[in-house]
């Protein structure tokens, strides 16, 4: 009967483990795709166009806004 809980405990660490990569894969598909925008530079310091994104601080939607504020497209604010 002991034996259980060593069980129960080497599921939870491996659950924990599984979720510990689910996160860092995710996160690694952020940071590409901030990059691959130009959010970040090579090195995944923030670029000037990131700093900007940020100062616009609309929510959610900033990377948007700030995308269509550099491609000189009109945005309308009633949807956010």
């Amino acid at each position: 009967m002991q034996r259980l809980p060593e069980r129960h405990l080497c599921n939870q660490q491996m659950a924990a483990s599984s979720l510990k990569a689910t996160i860092s894969s995710i996160c690694l598909s952020i940071l590409q795709v901030l990059q691959r925008m130009g959010y970040l530079n090579r090195d995944q310091s923030v670029t000037m166009k990131g700093r900007v994104a940020c100062e616009v601080n609309s929510g959610a939607h900033c990377c948007l806004r700030l995308e269509a504020l550099l491609r000189n497209c009109n945005i309308d604010k009633s949807s956010t």
